[in-house]
């Protein structure tokens, strides 16, 4: 029979903290290792809280708890707040074996409801007095007092000298040759004028202007959960933007079959597991009867039954709707 494991809060709560329990462990409690598997990349937890490719184990002493059919050790920090903040679409694949690797069993690991980061425990101290700031504004000087500049008295003007009169006769004559000089000068000023114009210029054509190039007309992105989108974006990017459009149950479960129909094992997998662990029953029942033998229509994505795995759905569903008779009937059957 293959393990079963939960991680769920402390009976206190305590943020970064958590009870680690395995059910169906067939070797004695004591000193184990294990190791977490996230299955968005497949990379394994790391001692320094970060994800990578290799395997990395973590050796824990485990008790065997009161009622005798499980094993427990409470978690800390290095093993809960990776797990939170590790991305909503996650499933968590856990590999216990004894210490000198000649027992080992694995199964996906459960996050129950409730768990806090030890992040959430956390908080910033009062910082220190601020200096007291004076509000009343400062005295304006007064204004410049001008003093009145008493004004000199301005010259007065001086009388023109008049001309001494002159003859009739010598009026007569200055002012006949200075009409013929203007005269003169006006048809000379004229004459210049008129050999110094340019000829008209031809008529130009007005440039044709080019007709105007339409703009390209931006691509449409897919609308989410469709066909197009699940030929067009990658598998993350698809999964996400579907959960965030947040469809039916009807409507999600249809989307599933056609990724199974595409082969496109990725994409059906993380829409079960996303939404069954978000409390969706109709998901999860849907999920959990993909391994169950009872109901398994083999197809690419689930080609054989898995009691374990099923067990594990069923179990979740129960987890939300306790009770549910058909997943405690049919857990009852996979687990006896």
């Amino acid at each position: 029979m293959s393990i079963t494991i939960k991680l769920s809060p402390l009976a206190t709560p305590v943020p970064g903290h958590a009870f680690l329990q395995v059910r169906g462990w067939e070797q004695d409690a004591g000193n184990l290792e294990f190791a977490i598997q996230r299955n968005q990349d497949d990379y394994y937890l790391q001692h320094d809280r970060q994800w990578g490719n290799a395997p990395c184990w973590f050796a824990q002493h485990f008790v065997e708890d009161a009622d005798g059919d499980s094993i427990s050790y409470q978690a800390g920090p290095e093993i809960v707040d990776p797990l939170l903040l590790s991305s909503v679409t996650s499933i968590f694949n856990f590999r216990l074996r004894s210490p000198d690797g000649s027992v080992e069993d694995e199964n996906p690991m459960r996050l129950a409801a409730g768990l806090n980061s030890s992040l959430a425990g956390s908080s910033t101290g009062a910082g220190a007095a601020e200096s007291t700031v004076s509000l009343t504004p400062p005295q304006e000087p007064p204004p410049p007092v001008i003093e009145p500049v008493e004004a000199e008295p301005l010259p007065e003007p001086m009388a023109e000298p008049v001309p001494p009169p002159q003859p009739a006769a010598a009026k007569s004559r200055t002012g006949l040759i200075l009409i013929g000089i203007l005269v003169l000068l006006a048809i000379a000023v004229g004459l210049w004028f008129w050999l110094k114009q340019p000829a008209a210029p031809e008529p130009v054509a007005a440039p044709v202007a080019p007709p105007p190039v339409a703009a390209p007309t931006p691509p449409v992105s897919a609308v989410p959960c469709s066909v197009e989108a699940l030929s067009s974006e990658t598998e993350l990017n698809f999964v996400q933007a579907c959960i965030k459009q947040a469809p039916d149950s009807a409507t999600l479960l249809k989307v599933i079959d056609l990724a199974k129909t595409n082969k496109q094992c990725g994409v059906a997998q993380r829409l079960y597991a996303n939404r069954a662990q978000a409390g969706n029953i109709e998901v999860a029942q849907a999920y959990a009867r993909e391994y169950d033998p009872k109901y398994l229509q083999p197809s690419a994505c689930f080609t054989a039954p898995d009691n374990a795995t099923a067990a594990y759905w069923y179990e979740t569903i129960l987890g939300y709707q306790a009770d549910n008779a058909e997943a405690a009937e049919r857990l009852k059957e996979l687990r006896p």
